[in-house]
């Protein structure tokens, strides 16, 4: 069962993406769950890179598993203090916390959502979080 809450934003492409999430809600072809084309020099999947990645590698942080049903880790090469915002994809901000290593999600009714971190007041593109 997915998470069901009030939309908070508007999907101008009609894509299922809200556009503080959709990096072109001009092109429904363009949103986080689009697969990468690589070499074509377009982010179709919105994760701020021009390659299929997993994790926010121009940061130096990893996020892992996904999918989880217990804890999320979040992992910087970098040892730095990291703020993380979870949010529904409905763009409601649902969770957030500074100087984590982990989050409990165990306790989060199932569904996706996207995490955004942030550290040394950079702050790197959502990621897809799916929550079983």
């Amino acid at each position: 069962m997915y998470h069901k809450a009030a939309k908070t934003g508007v999907d101008i492409d009609n894509d299922g993406f809200l556009s503080q999430f959709d990096c072109d809600d001009n092109n429904a072809l363009i949103n986080p769950n689009a697969a990468e084309i690589i070499g074509n020099e377009i982010d179709e999947n919105c994760d701020g890179l021009l390659s299929s990645i997993s994790d926010t590698y121009q940061m130096d942080i990893q996020v892992g598993p996904n999918p989880s049903s217990g804890t999320l880790y979040i992992n910087s090469k970098q040892n730095i203090s990291i703020i993380a915002d979870l949010y529904t994809v409905e763009g409601r901000l649902y969770r957030q916390a500074t100087g984590v290593q982990s989050l409990v999600i165990r306790e989060i009714e199932a569904g996706i959502y996207f995490l955004r971190t942030t550290q040394n007041g950079k702050t790197g593109p959502a990621l897809k979080i799916i929550v079983q």
